[in-house]
């Protein structure tokens, strides 16, 4: 849950629907993580996020200072 940042009747919900391959062992649900990450993706790490738009930001700031 922590991995794709969504709540535990959301993954429950997705996986249902989606027919996600489940094992369960002690009463605990596993999940193939092949099947998840394609239906959520991998979240992404905000500080690069940030740090990527900081880049395009002085970029743009750039072009536009040696156009004038």
């Amino acid at each position: 849950m922590r991995i794709y940042k969504v709540k535990k009747s959301w993954l429950y919900t997705s996986a249902k629907r989606n027919q996600v391959p489940v094992c369960r062992i002690a009463g605990m649900n596993y999940y193939s993580r092949k099947h998840m990450d394609a239906l959520f993706g991998k979240s992404a790490d905000v500080e690069a996020v940030n740090e990527w738009l900081f880049l395009l930001f002085c970029l743009m700031k750039l072009i536009y200072t040696t156009c004038l």
